[in-house]
């Protein structure tokens, strides 16, 4: 099995104290350049103003347990040696056909997973999937940082940052080939939202006072729609996890809730969406997965189709036949 596991981004870290403004989204280290997201942008399309790369952009959106990370991950097994496994004789004939056509590199598929939750490890080296994850190629990088116990906001926030744009670089470059997942974009939302009360507003996070006045939001939005518009433009296979909580009302119980602003700044951009919600179903054979397409650019037919225990293979064929 080749996975391999870079945690030397853990531990904790300094930002600057002056002027909090410019402490977000900046790596604090002498030897790296400032990030400015909407630089790596603008400079792509100045290469190649007139093309967009035609990869997958996925957003795989659903509460915990239903298999978003499973799924994330299963795009290293998009290989001849598991289209058998997971598909019938007949498809896997015709993934065979869209593997040759060069829909994802044919000589050697990566997957490079930027985690930021906890349970990303359990998933990846957990015992009940030490054989699902064997002879796969996984690059996985902790971008969690705490200070001593604590869960650190701001430098997680600029670790991702910083991993993002040496990500961007080698794919740009062709220094790396393969796929990207990110698991999830859940926390980065959050870190953002701890960045602009504590550090912009200037608001005790423990104050009762709720939610962000119309003046700063632009800050927000501004960060979450560069990061997007980078990821957009990377020209490899992105895979994006969202946790959609889980809200209560008084009179119905407990409902599925998503945040507007998540939903224009971060699916917009996404050319396919696949809703995993759904509430999972048991059979003889243990538990099912539900996933149903929400969007697909390349497809649209699949649209609020549902399928049981996808996997890359099958999402891909269904995408790509």
């Amino acid at each position: 099995m080749s996975k391999n596991i870079d945690k030397s981004s853990k531990g904790s870290g300094k930002y600057r104290s002056g002027d909090e403004m410019k402490s977000v989204g900046v790596i604090e280290d002498p030897d790296v350049d400032e990030l400015k997201l909407e630089d790596m942008f603008i400079d792509h399309k100045k290469n190649d103003p007139l093309k967009m790369p035609n990869f997958e952009f996925i957003s795989l959106v659903g509460r915990s347990g239903k298999g978003k990370t499973r799924l994330g991950m299963d795009i290293a097994r998009i290989l001849p040696d598991f289209f058998v496994k997971d598909l019938n004789q007949r498809d896997s004939k015709k993934m065979n056909i869209i593997y040759d056509k060069g829909i994802v590199d044919n000589s050697t598929h990566k997957l490079w997973v930027l985690g930021l939750e906890e349970s990303t490890e359990d998933e990846l080296y957990g015992r009940s999937s030490a054989d699902h994850y064997s002879n796969l190629d996984i690059h996985y990088s902790s971008l969690i940082k705490y200070s001593g116990l604590k869960y650190d906001y701001v430098e997680t926030y600029n670790n991702f940052l910083k991993y993002l744009k040496k990500i961007f670089v080698s794919v740009q470059s062709g220094h790396i080939k393969g796929s990207v997942l990110i698991d999830s974009l859940s926390p980065i939302i959050q870190q953002q939202n701890y960045i602009l009360r504590t550090k912009i507003m200037k608001v005790n996070p423990t104050d009762k006072e709720q939610g962000i006045p119309m003046r700063y939001w632009f800050w927000r939005n501004q960060q979450i729609e560069n990061i997007m518009l980078v990821l957009k433009h990377m020209k490899c296979h992105k895979i994006l996890n969202y946790k959609v909580v889980l809200g209560h009302n008084p009179k119905d119980g407990p409902r599925e809730e998503s945040i507007q602003w998540v939903e224009k700044f971060c699916y917009h951009l996404c050319k396919t969406r696949i809703d995993m919600s759904s509430q999972k179903t048991t059979s003889v054979n243990g538990i099912n997965f539900l996933g149903q397409f929400d969007k697909c650019r390349n497809k649209p037919t699949l649209y609020k189709k549902t399928f049981t225990n996808m996997t890359a293979n099958k999402m891909f064929l269904e995408i790509y036949k």
